[in-house]
């Protein structure tokens, strides 16, 4: 029994190594991106705005595409990190994709603060939400994965199981020269937990 034990604590312990090893590899010393200015008035009326907009696709009072545009992505955003103090982030649209970056404070015990400093892009789709190239720290990594990550936060973040309705409900996106045209589709049963998930992490933002 002993012997078992002994051997299941390796485990354990080699697991940990191996973990804070990969976290070594991906952080960097400092961050990638200049830190965000708090969000104007102007960028909460914008946000406010988007969120008048989604509730009426989510309320069924509308079918028409949301409009983004990059002014309008860039406010979303400065408002939306006031979730996750110190982060910080970009988007922007290059070459026909949807650029997103990120710079994320990590403490790490012993070395202090480092950096998870990311980009993604993501390219027009239509039927599931997707990425096309993922890097953290330099290093390229699983697009798929990345999305199933970001879906179990999203769920973490806002309860309800939203993770999984806001990535199930964008059907289409579109990029143009003018910004984004984004196409939900809610059936009844997701529409509830669509706006508490939506409002939950909007009242974190106040």
């Amino acid at each position: 029994m002993l012997r078992i034990l002994f051997a299941l604590f390796k485990v354990v312990v080699l697991m940990a190594l191996l973990a804070f090893g990969a976290v070594l590899l991906l952080v960097d010393t400092a961050p990638s991106l200049p830190e965000m200015a708090a969000p104007s008035p102007e960028d909460i009326s914008e946000t406010r705005a988007f969120v008048t907009d989604v509730r009426a696709v989510a309320e069924g009072r509308s079918l028409a595409p949301i409009l983004v545009s990059e002014e309008r992505a860039g406010a979303i955003l400065r408002v939306g990190t006031r979730l996750f103090p110190d982060a910080r982030g970009r988007v922007g649209i290059d070459n026909g994709r949807v650029v997103m970056e990120a710079a994320v404070p990590v403490p790490l015990p012993w070395l202090g603060t480092r950096w998870l400093n990311g980009t993604a892009t993501a390219p027009p789709f239509e039927g599931r939400a997707r990425l096309d190239q993922v890097r953290v720290g330099g290093v390229p990594l699983p697009p798929d994965f990345v999305v199933a990550l970001a879906r179990v936060g999203a769920n973490i973040v806002t309860g309800n199981g939203a993770g999984d309705i806001f990535l199930n409900s964008a059907r289409r996106l579109e990029v143009t020269e003018g910004g984004l045209r984004i196409t939900l589709a809610l059936d009844d049963a997701d529409k509830r937990g669509f706006m508490r998930g939506l409002f939950g992490t909007m009242r974190g933002t106040d």
